[in-house]
């Protein structure tokens, strides 16, 4: 059930052009697990933004590679003026909640459609009460 396939998704980020198509369809398929068919957003756009930031978090396209490269070192980030390292957080990489999505522009850019769509509890009803109403 492919909502856009990897022409589409390359035509929207151009980081991904030397990607391989199987390996873009991959990832299109693990972001179709949370943009289904119940979506609230713009679903093609929103599911290629989600298979974007899966890409670039695993070393694929431009950024990914670069990002890839920063990781392997397990920095997040360093400032040059007084020298301040901070180390990527392993309990912050794969959680499925705002620090996973933040790791990439993508998954900022992701994560309050996410928020919108998916973000409240559901409430269902739940019938009559037994022994009459409050």
């Amino acid at each position: 059930m492919a909502f856009i396939d990897a022409a589409t998704l390359k035509a929207t980020y151009s980081d991904f052009d030397c990607v391989p198509d199987a390996t873009v369809e991959l990832w299109l398929t693990q972001a179709e697990r949370i943009v289904g068919d119940d979506w609230c957003g713009d679903q093609a756009h929103d599911l290629a933004t989600l298979a974007a930031h899966y890409l670039t978090i695993n070393g694929f396209g431009e950024t990914g590679a670069a990002m890839k490269k920063r990781e392997d070192k397990g920095v997040k980030s360093v400032r040059s003026k007084s020298l301040q390292i901070t180390y990527m957080d392993a309990s912050s990489d794969g959680g499925g909640g705002e620090a996973f999505y933040s790791q990439t522009r993508y998954g900022r850019q992701f994560w309050p459609i996410l928020r919108a769509c998916r973000g409240g509890p559901c409430v269902t009803d739940t019938g009559c009460l037994p022994h009459g109403s409050w």
